[in-house]
């Protein structure tokens, strides 16, 4: 895997190269099977992708906190510019979350907790979180999940009400981050049946740079476009 990383297969080992926190995940949607998933952390950028160079992707500019989903096959760029952001949980919303005593395996030396998150009394998320561990990881995340927010306020608003669900409103947009409080997510689980496990993670790998490129000729859209209105 590092030598896919450091050369491209043979391809790469020319390009000019920096360093990344990379990190490998186990993820698995209900209903499917599990997939692997990578995230690439740089001061500048956050990558995730199937683990592999080639092929589609995200990348988040952290310093423009806009997101760029990349599409291989259709040769797109779907761009989500910054937002204005929402106001936090409303009071008449209750949550709650729950520390399990029990003891697990440590991470790097660092200790494993779980935590349960309910809101207005559902179970919307269950958290391992290891504190102290990865927190650069930890930052470029919470980033991402806020700039994420108003695209979520967007599509919240045509989500017909029967299908609205009040973890989601709470994970996606009122409460986004608030996983990471306590540390990173070395494993995760939420109330649509989605996991995600940490199965490895390395700082200060040299990766490609071009892996934090916009690939050229591709066409750009906004989620605005989509919807009739002019993109900013």
């Amino acid at each position: 895997m590092l030598l896919v990383l450091l050369f491209g297969a043979g391809r790469l080992h020319a390009a000019a190269t920096q360093t990344a926190t990379v990190l490998v995940f186990s993820q698995h949607d209900e209903g499917g099977a599990s997939y692997e998933a990578r995230m690439l952390v740089t001061p500048r950028f956050l990558r995730m992708d199937n683990g592999k160079d080639a092929g589609g992707f995200i990348l988040f500019n952290r310093a423009t906190h806009t997101i760029y989903s990349i599409s291989q096959a259709d040769r797109t760029i779907m761009v989500i510019p910054p937002g204005k952001m929402v106001p936090g949980q409303p009071a008449r919303v209750s949550e709650r979350v729950v520390r399990d005593r029990g003891r697990f395996p440590s991470i790097a030396g660092r200790k494993v907790v779980h935590y349960t998150f309910f809101t207005d009394g559902k179970r919307c998320l269950d958290v391992y979180a290891a504190a102290g561990l990865l927190p650069a990881a930890v930052a470029a995340l919470r980033e991402y999940q806020l700039a994420l927010v108003p695209e979520q306020v967007a599509t919240e608003a045509k989500t017909p009400p029967f299908m609205r669900s009040v973890c989601d409103i709470s994970n996606y947009i009122f409460r986004p981050a608030r996983y990471l409080d306590f540390g990173f997510p070395v494993r995760q689980s939420d109330a649509s049946g989605t996991t995600r496990q940490l199965l490895s993670f390395h700082t200060q790998v040299p990766v490609a740079s071009v892996l934090f490129s916009l690939p050229e000729g591709y066409r750009r859209f906004s989620v605005r476009d989509m919807a009739g209105q002019a993109a900013p």
